[in-house]
This record gives structure tokens, C-alpha cells and sequence, in this order.
């Protein structure tokens, strides 16, 4: 036992025999979320880049964001250590922005950056905060405080990157998403217009209208069959007629609504982009800050629900554990 008592102080002055250091707790584990938070930052960029270039689907978008959404709150949870936490949101940053770097301005690219990095290191910040002072995890408030600042980022680098296209003329979403959108809603406004088909053509969708306005009118009850269709037919002519003059198109009959409405706003837009130019863009990226974080709201109940379920699988799987420390805290008093 003395032999023993004394190499070991033998080996306190001689460090070069000492046993090495064992890495800490979770070094792998901590290092796998970091890499692989700077993947799920750059898979959400080109999603979006793809997006913008080729329109792809939007739901390859959400995808990639809830990704990005998960990973940071594992992030405000699971890192300890500013300075580390402080250096991937910066590769996150970079991550984001890559894939535009063939394409976009560096003044542009470099602003996006910045606020990307201050925005979500902000979040990362009053998250770990907020949950540092309280006594159990509070889930629903922690995650819902990094998931705002977290869609806020993701709607300023959506719009920062997106202006440089605005000035080349792409002022609209691509047709492809808006076939989508419009595919939807339509659904959803039909119940309460069930008399105006838009998954049709512009033929039908004219008729429609001039039918519901006439449907009011007592003398066009008293018409014959014959009549009132050719009171619809009159009616509808001069709808379609209207819409071309307004929106400086003459679409056939046959054009499926929703091209009609998508060139209607094209051109609208774009005439007020060439009367406004820079005030334009200007106004144009305020409206999609409004809009997107309006729909943001929506969007963090849903990365909330996601992220519980992987939430839910790490612990499960014991990647990561819910311990209870012993905690001392100084208060202010009189």
C-alpha cells in the first residue's frame, strides 16, 4: 500500500507517467449535434436556393427548417459552453448562406450572414436563460422561445436573399408553388363560394361569378331557362372582360384559373415595381416579413409538436437524460 501511495505521488511530479485524461461526458455525442447542426443549416439553404432557382417544392423547405428547428433546440438544451455554441452557430451562418454564393451578391450574402448569426445566437441565449433559471425543464416555454427566434432568422435570410431576385423580375413566387397554394385554398374557398369553380378554366370561373351576381338580380329570376343563359353568357363576357383589362391579359376560356390569377399578380406586381422601383422592393420585402412571420406563429406549434417526438426518441434511446442537480442561486433582497 505504501509502495503504491508512493508512485502515485511519483507520478503527481512526474506528469509523464500520470494515466491520460478520459474525454469528457458526451464528447462524441456533443460533437455529432454540432456537425450535424451545420448540415441541417446548410440543407435548409439550398432547399431554399433550389427553391428560388428552380422552384422546387416548398415541402422540401419545411422539411429541411424543421430540421434546423430541432437541432437548435437540442442546442440550448445540450450546450453548456458559449464560446463553442457561439463558433457553430457561426459555421451555421456560413452554412446557410453557401449555396447562394455562386449566384448573389457578397455585400448581400455577408449582411444575411451577420443576422443570421446575431439572431440565432440571440435565441440560443434567452433560451439557455430562461431555462438555466428554472427548476424543471420547462419544455413548451423553452422550445417556443428558441423556435421564434429561430423562424424569425429563417424569415430574414428567406428575404435578404430573395431581394436580389426581385430586381431581376422574379417579383412572384415560382408557378409551381403557386399551383400548389392555389390547389389548396381553392378547396378551402369553395365552401364558402361553392357556386365559382377555380380548379377549373377561366371560362367556368367568369361564369361562376356572373351567375352569383345575377342570382340576386329578381328580374334574371323571372327570365326563362333559355334566357337567363344567355344573361350568363352576357354577363360572363363582360367579367372576362374586365379581368383583361385590369390585369392587361386576354386569357382564352380554356386557361385553367389559377395560370390566369398567377399572371393577374405577376403583372400587377410588376407593374408596380417599374412606378415604385427601390420603394418597390422595399414595401414588397416588408409585406413577406408580415406575411411569413404571421404564418411563422403556426409554424413553431408544429416544430414544437416535431421536436417533442424527437425529443422523446433521444431520451428513450439515451442519448441524452434528464438529471437533477443540486443548486445554489443569490437573490437581491431588502
Amino acid at each position: 500500500m505504501a509502495g503504491q501511495t508512493l508512485k502515485e505521488q511519483q507520478n503527481l511530479i512526474n506528469p509523464g507517467n500520470a494515466a491520460p485524461r478520459a474525454l469528457p461526458t458526451g464528447f462524441y455525442r456533443s460533437l455529432i449535434l454540432d456537425i450535424f447542426s451545420v448540415f441541417t443549416a446548410l440543407g435548409f439553404g439550398y432547399a431554399y436556393y433550389r427553391y428560388l432557382s428552380v422552384g422546387a417544392s416548398p415541402w422540401f423547405v419545411l422539411a429541411t427548417l424543421l430540421a434546423l428547428s430541432v437541432t437548435s433546440v437540442l442546442q440550448v438544451l445540450l450546450a453548456k459552453v458559449y464560446s463553442r455554441r457561439f463558433l457553430v452557430v457561426f459555421l451555421e451562418a456560413l452554412a446557410l448562406i453557401a449555396p447562394f454564393f455562386k449566384d448573389d451578391n457578397w455585400e448581400i450574402l455577408l449582411i444575411t450572414a451577420v443576422v443570421m448569426l446575431g439572431v440565432l445566437f440571440w435565441g440560443y441565449l434567452s433560451a439557455r436563460a430562461y431555462f438555466t433559471n428554472s427548476v424543471e425543464i420547462p419544455f413548451f416555454g423553452l422550445t417556443g422561445n428558441v423556435l421564434g427566434k429561430v423562424t424569425t432568422a429563417a424569415v430574414l435570410m428567406m428575404i435578404l436573399v430573395y431581394t436580389p431576385h426581385v430586381t431581376q423580375g422574379n417579383v412572384f413566387t415560382p408557378p409551381r408553388t403557386f399551383e400548389t397554394f392555389f390547389t389548396w385554398s381553392s378547396g378551402f374557398l369553395n365552401v364558402f363560394f361553392p357556386n365559382v369553380p377555380l380548379n377549373g378554366t377561366f371560362g367556368s370561373f367568369s361564369a361562376g361569378i356572373a351567375k352569383s351576381e345575377l342570382d340576386n338580380n329578381a328580374t334574371f329570376q323571372s327570365m326563362s331557362s333559355s334566357s337567363q343563359s344567355e344573361a350568363i353568357d352576357q354577363a360572363s363576357t363582360q367579367v372576362a372582360g374586365l379581368f383583361s383589362n385590369s390585369a392587361g391579359m386576354a386569357p382564352a376560356s380554356t386557361t385553367p384559373t389559377s395560370q390566369v390569377i398567377y399572371g393577374y399578380i405577376v403583372n400587377t406586381l410588376s407593374d408596380w415595381q417599374n412606378h415604385f422601383q427601390n420603394g418597390f422592393v422595399i414595401g414588397w420585402a416588408l409585406v413577406l416579413f408580415i406575411v411569413l412571420r404571421t404564418l411563422g406563429i403556426v409554424y413553431v406549434w408544429l416544430a414544437q409538436f416535431v421536436t417533442l417526438i424527437f425529443y422523446e426518441i433521444l431520451v428513450a434511446s439515451g442519448f441524452m437524460h434528464v438529471a437533477e442537480i443540486p443548486q445554489t442561486k443569490e437573490i437581491m433582497e431588502y
